[in-house]
């Protein structure tokens, strides 16, 4: 995953101290705005970056992580001190989110979420295309920006003006695995329907799930359900689909969460 940030900063500050996204990172690059590298160290997972007559920086450097992937499932998680625009590829399905964004729009058919600091993760699942060469899949492009904190001691801070931008760019290329986890999936899915009506063995996590909405008035969040089980949300949208396919629960959203019922309590 590569990063890159640009800034414009005043000619005469002699340093600045940038947060970084991801505590793992390589491959830095630094330069002003006539492609001279710069100084820089690394305090604290901050860049304090000698500056002193540039006009602007830009900065490169490669991170793994801030997303991962867990079947069909990817989620993007990280820690950021400015608000993030977030740019999801074409036909991009939100399944988490664990806050609000600040707003919502799309852009030639990509929706686009503007997130406010501080800890964001969410998940999101893309739709199969397959092709005559393997499909190559996008993840988000993410904005941050910038928002920068002043009269702070012992320590240089940017000087930004509203042009200011931080460019994310994260690629994930999916081809031939990818198609065949789908197909598996989707077989399976067929085989757990038909056995609907033949009283299908469930697992203790889908019992778990069942008890827990029962003693909960036949009504619970997803998002409860996943902190009763201490399990991943990629594992609890996997118990509640498969409920949801044996007729035991419906699901309905409510805002940008999923609120499971129960219709049908186990024999």
């Amino acid at each position: 995953m590569k990063v890159t940030q640009e800034f414009t900063i005043n000619l005469n500050t002699p340093a600045v101290l940038i947060p970084l996204l991801s505590s793992s990172i390589q491959n830095i690059i630094i330069v002003d705005q006539q492609s001279s590298p710069l100084i820089y160290e690394i305090l604290n997972e901050e860049l304090v970056i000698n500056t002193l007559n540039a006009t602007s920086i830009l900065i490169e450097y490669d991170t793994a992580g801030i997303t991962t992937r867990e079947g069909p499932i990817w989620t993007l998680s990280l820690n950021s001190t400015y608000s993030l625009t977030v740019l999801l590829p074409e036909g991009a399905t939100i399944i988490f989110l664990n806050t609000v964004p600040l707003a919502i729009t799309t852009d030639q058919g990509k929706n686009i979420l503007v997130m406010p600091n501080g800890f964001i993760e969410f998940s999101y699942i893309l739709p199969l295309t397959i092709q005559q060469t393997p499909s190559t899949l996008e993840d988000p492009e993410i904005t941050p920006v910038v928002i920068p904190q002043e009269n702070l001691t012992n320590r240089a801070e940017p000087t930004l003006d509203s042009n200011s931008q931080t460019f994310l760019t994260l690629p994930l290329i999916a081809g031939i695995f990818f198609i065949i986890i789908i197909i598996i999936m989707v077989s399976k899915r067929r085989i757990e329907k038909k056995k609907v009506d033949q009283q299908p063995q469930l697992s203790h996590d889908d019992l778990e799930v069942l008890k827990f909405i029962e003693e909960s008035g036949g009504k619970a969040l997803e998002l409860n359900i996943r902190k009763k089980l201490i399990i991943p949300k990629s594992s609890s949208w996997r118990l509640v689909r498969r409920l949801e396919r044996l007729g035991y629960v419906k699901v309905t959203k409510v805002g940008i969460q999923n609120e499971i019922e129960l219709i049908r309590k186990k024999s």
